[in-house]
């Protein structure tokens, strides 16, 4: 009974480790699901192509299952154009929207759980919402060098 013990306990331990290791994957026994993974949210469309690859890559890489679950957000260098959707996702904190080609960024004005946002390296952005999201928000906000 001994031996029995330790073969046992390492059984389980394996058994969890391996469950644990495929949460990407549906596990059954027996004909029976016992592990089905969690669906990546997919419901989103973004008008600028360069922002849909951005979200899509976080939601994969993040493993994020619905829109309020994604809060910190890095689409630096993605010749984004259009933040028209991100709206969708209300509970971002931090965004990081350096080197894009942004003009208008009024939609971010209204987006209540934003504390930290990067903007630099912007060029054609319109200064004036900068400037207002820069009173607005709690946090750190880094505007391009003509709107300082």
């Amino acid at each position: 009974m001994k031996t029995l013990k330790p073969l046992i306990l390492s059984g389980l331990i394996l058994g969890c480790l391996s469950i644990a290791g495929c949460n990407r994957y549906q596990v059954t026994l027996n004909e029976r699901t016992i592990h089905t993974p969690p669906v990546l949210f997919t419901a989103y469309q973004m008008a600028d192509p360069g922002l849909q690859t951005c979200i899509g890559q976080t939601v994969s890489d993040r493993g994020i299952t619905s829109p309020d679950q994604l809060r910190i957000l890095n689409c630096s260098d993605g010749e984004i154009a259009s933040l028209e959707g991100l709206q969708l996702f209300s509970q971002i904190n931090t965004l990081n929207l350096a080197n894009n080609t942004l003009k208008d960024i009024n939609l971010l004005l209204f987006m209540g759980q934003l504390k930290s946002l990067n903007l630099a390296g912007n060029p054609s952005l319109d200064c004036k919402d900068a400037r207002l999201l820069k009173a607005q928000l709690p946090g750190q906000v880094i505007v391009p060098k003509h709107c300082e």
